[in-house]
């Protein structure tokens, strides 16, 4: 009698599933809650909201910082820290 042998099922975890949303490019998303105290507890903590007052006071020291060091010097550093590859012809308008 031949014995077949089946595959073994494959186990999927949540990590890795594929994204139900990828977001790309988005500058806004709004969220419908039904529990507007622990929705806002939730994103505070989990999206870094929680950074508010640190975010505000980087921007606001923005125009004295670019005094010293331009936007492109900064950008470029940022681009060769994380390695990065750039064209500058195609970086700048």
């Amino acid at each position: 009698m031949p014995t077949t042998i089946a595959a073994p099922k494959k186990k999927s975890s949540p990590a890795v599933q594929e994204d139900f949303l990828p977001l790309e490019g988005t500058d806004h998303i709004e969220f419908y809650v039904g529990n507007a105290k622990q929705a806002a507890y939730f994103y505070r903590h989990a999206f870094g909201f929680s950074q508010l007052a640190s975010v505000r006071a980087y921007i606001a020291g923005q125009e004295e910082h670019h005094r010293k060091v331009s936007f492109q010097d900064e950008f470029r550093l940022l681009l060769k820290r994380y390695e990065i590859e750039f064209d500058e012809r195609y970086v700048w308008d």
